[in-house]
């Protein structure tokens, strides 16, 4: 079952450039807080309904400010850049996520983690790959640079915050643990566009703003919160590898692009470090199968 979530998320965030996009003009941060107000509001009605005495309000609050680390943060971050650095860079980027996850494992003494510090190799290989794939150059001004540390800043933090929700989703449930995040992202996503002037309250430009697209994004929530309170945090770093990879096979299906040694190899490279870092986890299962 968590291979199969793991799948799906991976297809959903990898297809959404070819489901059509909303017609409104609504703001795409102001969107990400009404999905994750939708999320967490429906989420906390199931939590009140089964409200039990001994609640964990403690870790739910840890759990809020991680939360809004992994999801809400970076996309403020990355909503200050705009513009500033392409998306093909932003991207490639991301790709050292499971570098960060795998360094900031063994910094914070997570236990479980699945090869440790043996997966930092094939974390490096997919950030290589996805280099070979995507047309990348470093800035050539100071606001260039500028943009580019921020992205650089909005990676390790996810990087850190997915270690450390793993640490603390463990012993919640997960419908508490949506509520939660689901919440607090919602507050500081609808927050920072009303402070920016950005916060449309117009039903028909609300209304004009839900699309496929947005129920999609909105289970890809879900989903990542139930893996990273079921998955370990390096193998589900894997997904920042496995999603371009996944977009990349589908731009061939879909466009039929000219095959070049470059692009052969990063296929390669971005296909064989996200593998290994995966397989790290099956083989965790089968040992401990072994040892029952």
């Amino acid at each position: 079952m968590v291979w199969g979530a793991f799948v799906l998320l991976c297809v959903l965030s990898s297809a959404e450039w070819v489901i059509p996009p909303a017609m409104g003009e609504i703001p795409g941060v102001e969107l990400q807080g009404l999905m994750h107000a939708l999320v967490g509001i429906a989420a906390a009605v199931f939590a009140v309904l089964r409200w039990r005495k001994h609640r964990p309000r403690l870790r739910l609050v840890s759990i809020a400010l991680g939360g809004v680390a992994f999801f809400g943060l970076p996309v403020i971050l990355l909503e200050s850049v705009s513009g500033r650095i392409p998306s093909t860079s932003i991207s490639a980027l991301f790709s050292m996520a499971p570098v960060v996850v795998v360094l900031a494992s063994e910094r914070l003494g997570v236990t479980g983690q699945s090869g440790g510090q043996m997966l930092l190799a094939p974390a490096l290989a997919g950030v290589g790959g996805l280099l070979c794939v995507l047309p990348f150059g470093f800035p050539d001004s100071p606001r260039g640079w500028g943009g580019f540390c921020v992205v650089v800043v909005a990676v390790v933090i996810v990087g850190v915050a997915g270690v450390w929700l793993y640490r603390l989703l463990r012993d919640v449930g997960l419908i508490e643990a949506v509520a939660a995040v689901g919440i607090a992202n919602a507050a500081l996503l609808l927050l920072w566009c009303g402070l920016h002037g950005e916060l449309l309250w117009r039903p028909d430009a609300l209304v004009q703003g839900v699309s496929i697209l947005f129920f999609v994004q909105t289970a890809e929530i879900v989903l990542t919160i139930w893996l990273l309170r079921t998955m370990e945090a390096i193998p589900l770093s894997a997904r920042y590898l496995v999603i371009p990879l996944l977009t990349i096979v589908e731009g061939f299906v879909a466009m039929r692009p000219e095959v070049t040694a470059r692009l052969t190899v990063g296929v390669v490279l971005l296909g064989v470090g996200a593998w290994r870092i995966l397989a790290s986890r099956t083989q965790d299962e089968d040992r401990s199968l072994s040892l029952k």
